[in-house]
């Protein structure tokens, strides 16, 4: 009877992970659990700040992808100035635009002494050669953190992307793990899943809080310093249709809201990292051993 009940429950969890009906419904489960019972309201987090490249900051360019070299430049250096833990530039930097603006930004990324980290790209399937010879060129070995996102077949961002070995052996880690050493916090390199921070409750001042200060590029160099000091402040896009992914809340969330930029989801994984939290999800062994006396009660009537 024990080995019906072992062999039992050996076949339902591995039937959950390799039929892709099961294996979407328990998806489905995590994802309504983590929208409604995981992420319960809590008060904005005061460690992480995010600048949004929003459409007000778009609107003052002449076009709008890549964004102004010489803006970011001089966002990168005034944020700098306001003493933060570490800044996290969520923006590729593998394209030519004007030549005295990807010079002032390239000078800028080699400046400023706060820590800083760069998303970067490591894939010849995603850039040409070409791109990857002028990324190379801007962004600093030290500073590189792979723009990757962990999701699952139907693109839904679960997971912690760790980073990956480049060819000639050097590891790269992702942008989040990059940021989170920046400021002295390791993290294993193995991929590890999100753990959302909870958002503030909605009040009829603010229906729509957010689990991170947001602010737009457009005025933050004209905030007051405190805002950002001793903070880690992520910079990155908040526009529609641009660097937007699918995540859990999309269950619970109308229309696009469960779509949330990158930037978003990188200051979910930095403060992940930070505070070292556990998943509220059991492991495969619990689960195993819960079968394994359903199977066994089973079994035994």
């Amino acid at each position: 009877m024990t080995a019906i009940a072992l062999v039992c429950s050996a076949m339902v969890l591995a039937a959950i992970d390799n039929i892709s009906l099961l294996t979407h419904l328990d998806q489905l489960i995590q994802d309504w659990e983590i929208a409604s019972v995981f992420a319960p309201f809590e008060s904005q987090d005061p460690d992480i700040v995010v600048v949004a490249i929003d459409e007000n900051t778009l609107r003052g360019f002449a076009y709008r992808s890549p964004v102004d070299r010489k803006f970011v430049a001089d966002l990168l250096q005034k944020l700098a100035a306001y003493s933060p833990r570490a800044i996290g530039l969520d923006l590729l930097i593998d394209q030519q635009t004007e030549p005295d603006k990807d010079q002032a930004l390239k000078e800028a990324l080699r400046s400023i002494s706060i820590p800083l980290i760069v998303s970067y790209i490591d894939s010849d399937i995603t850039v040409s050669a070409q791109q990857k010879t002028f990324e190379d060129a801007m962004v600093p070995v030290q500073q590189r953190g792979l723009a990757t996102v962990a999701t699952d077949q139907f693109d839904t961002v679960r997971w912690i992307f760790p980073g990956a070995e480049r060819p000639d052996g050097h590891y790269i880690p992702s942008f989040s793990r990059a940021l989170a050493a920046a400021v002295g916090v390791q993290s294993p390199a193995v991929q590890l899943p999100i753990i959302w921070r909870g958002r503030p409750r909605p009040s009829d001042t603010n229906p729509d809080p957010k689990p991170f200060a947001e602010f737009s590029a457009l005025t933050a160099p004209f905030l007051p310093d405190s805002w950002f000091r001793n903070k880690i402040v992520l910079i990155g896009s908040d526009v529609t249709l641009v660097d937007r992914h699918r995540t859990p809340f999309s269950m619970t969330l109308a229309g696009d809201a469960g779509q949330l930029p990158g930037v978003v989801i990188e200051a979910n994984i930095v403060w992940r990292l930070l505070l070292e939290r556990q998943s509220p999800f059991v492991s495969w062994e619990t689960n195993f051993a819960v079968a394994f006396v359903l199977a066994l009660l089973g079994a035994g009537l």
